[in-house]
Order: structure tokens, then sequence, then C-alpha cells
């Protein structure tokens, strides 16, 4: 998406506008482009310049949450890095000789390399990876942003390099179940099979199911997630990603068993780890609870499993994938909270949704 600079200082550039021949890029890729704008007047600049900036950026204190008050942050932490910064000159003076831009229509063309390592573009109300090509003009440490354009990095994430995870997998879990006033009614056993334990985006995860409910109350609910789990440093929160709910009650001492169980896949962010931000997913089974779309943590005693999320499918799983494209994130824009919406914009995270490889079936 892009963003025009809030500074007014030079005027005289007016119809600003960055161009990229594809929204998203592979890491190691070359970006190619183009700049153009418009001057009412002839001016004078040392250079004109452009530059691929990528940082991570965090912050976050620990209620977990932004405070209502920005004047005063308790235990507030914040870390930034750069990931990459290079830069291409468009023009730039001779010597001693300025250099004169006369007024009408400017338009330049341009190709940047990206970094073989970047981590993908990632947004999460507390924290992000970011890439954006800034238009700049003047000398180094006084210089004037013109314009800006965020895109979107992928890094491959190649199924296939982990063989291991094209295995099955099953875990079991005994759990009580509660009456009223905490006495036990019971143990209630859950096993959860899957076929692998990896999938790209587009994909359905299929599941099975054995309920043993040996206790003496009813299972009126029983809810199976895919959650996606964001460790910022200390900091961890989890998303809703699918979610499965079991289409009967499971009654007392019975047992059922289900084969068919899907969670889809939409467009999401591949399982990354960096310095900042790390991401992962897993399964997770719920009895008589329905657990929010946003969540901190859950119970040790919570029956999971480990889902790896690449972006580029295992062999055997290809033929049953028609095609790939790019899709927007399934979290919309701006994703801080809503309480911190009247918030000075310098503390708000960018307005963009990065898109991410889907495979369409």
């Amino acid at each position: 998406m892009a963003k025009k600079s809030k500074n007014t200082i030079n005027k005289n550039f007016q119809s600003t506008s960055i161009t990229l021949d594809k929204p998203c890029y592979y890491a190691g890729e070359v970006i190619n482009g183009n700049v153009s704008f418009e001057l009412n007047n002839r001016i004078y600049t040392s250079n004109l310049k452009l530059k691929i900036l990528g940082y991570a950026k965090i912050r976050w204190n620990n209620s977990g949450s932004y405070k209502k008050s920005f004047d005063k942050l308790e235990n507030d932490y914040k870390a930034q890095e750069t990931i990459i910064e290079n830069e291409v000159v468009l023009m730039s003076r001779t010597g001693d000789k300025g250099l004169y831009l006369e007024n009408g229509r400017h338009s330049y063309s341009f190709q940047i390399p990206l970094n073989n390592s970047l981590p993908p573009s990632y947004e999460h109300p507390y924290g992000k990876i970011c890439y954006k090509v800034v238009f700049e003009s003047g000398e180094s440490g006084t210089q004037e942003k013109l314009f800006e354009r965020t895109f979107t990095v992928i890094s491959i994430l190649d199924l296939n390099n982990f063989r291991y995870l094209k295995q099955p997998n099953s875990v079991k879990i005994d759990k009580i179940n509660k009456k009223c006033g905490c006495r036990n009614a019971g143990l209630v056993s859950v096993t959860i099979n899957t076929l692998q334990g990896a999938y790209v985006p587009g994909q359905s995860i299929p599941f099975g199911l054995i309920i043993k409910n040996n206790s003496t109350k009813d299972i009126k609910n029983f809810f199976v997630y895919l959650l996606q789990e964001t460790h910022i440093q200390a900091n961890s929160s989890l998303r809703v990603i699918s979610k499965f709910e079991f289409p009967k009650k499971i009654l007392k001492n019975s047992t059922e068993v289900y084969k068919n169980g899907v969670l889809t896949l939409p467009p999401i962010c591949q399982t990354f780890n960096h310095n900042l931000i790390k991401l992962n997913y897993f399964i997770l089974v719920s009895v008589n609870s329905k657990i929010k779309d946003k969540i901190k943590k859950i119970k040790n005693d919570t029956l999971t499993i480990p889902i790896t999320i690449g972006n580029k499918p295992f062999r055997e799983d290809e033929t049953s994938l028609k095609y790939v494209s790019f899709k927007p994130c399934i979290f919309g824009n701006n994703l801080v909270a809503k309480s911190t919406s009247t918030l000075p914009k310098k503390y708000e995270y960018a307005d963009f949704r990065p898109n991410y490889i889907f495979y369409e079936k």
C-alpha cells in the first residue's frame, strides 16, 4: 500500500508515485520499479535516491495490551532491528556543481536486489516485519522522505526439505470432566489423529477423533482449533486460524469416533523464526469450552498437535493443487487493538496487509 510522506517542506514535488512490477517478492529476487513525480518549479537538490528498507519492530507491555495513556507507560518493551537497507542513487550532483531539475514530469526506472535470507513480511498488534521502498532527496542526515511504498517479501519454506513431517501423528489426553460445584464427574479420553504434520495455505488439514466420555456428564460442546502462536521476545499471543465444532452432543458413558474432521487453511504466514518474532502453529482440542479469537495462553492439560505451515507443498500433494496465487492475509488492515485507534499516529503500526502464497484446489 502506498503512503505519501507527511513532510511538506518540498512542496514542489506533486503527484509522486512508486510503481513495482508485482506486489510480492521472494527473498533473493530483484525489485523492478519506477518512480515518477511532477515539479511545479525548477528546483535545486543534491541528489535523488531510492532506498529498500526492511525492519522488525516490536512493542508491548507486561499487561499484554496497550495502556490507555501513552504519556506514562509502565514496563513497556520495545525493540527494532534493521533487516535490509539497500540504496540506489537516481541522480546526484557532480563535484561542486548543483543538481537542477526543471519543472514538469519526471520518471526514473530502478532495479534493487533483495537479500537471500530475508524473513517473511508479517503483521501483528504487537510486532511486525515490514519492507518498503522509500524515495528521498538530500544529503545524509538531512534527507527528506518524499514517498514510500510497502511490499510483501516471502521466504520459501519447502516442505520437501522436512520429509519427517509427512508422517501421521496421534496424540491422546485424559481430562477430568467437572460437575457443578467443581466435583469430578469422571474421565474424558480424547485422541486426535492427523495424516501429516505440515501443510500449505489452501490445503485442508483432515483429522480423526476418538472421544471416550467415561464421565457421568454429557459433553455439550467440543471444538478443534488451528491456532497461530506468535512469540515476541518474552511475550506471546494466540490467534484462531480455523475452527471445527463437533456436530452433536457426546453423551455420558459413550464413545464417539469421527473420521471426517477438516480444518481449512486460509492465506496465512509461513512458520518462521526471527530474532524478535517467532511464528508457530498447532491444533488444539477444547472440551466444553469455546475459546476467543485472540487469547494469551492455554492450559497445560490441553490436547495439542504442532503443525508446520510452509509455502511449497510435498511432492505427493502437488497433483491435488491446481495453481498458486497470492492472496491478502486473513487478518485485516491495521491490527492494532480498536481501543488504541484514537492514539497519536506515531504509536500505531502501518496500515498494511501482506500477501501470502495460496494454493487453489
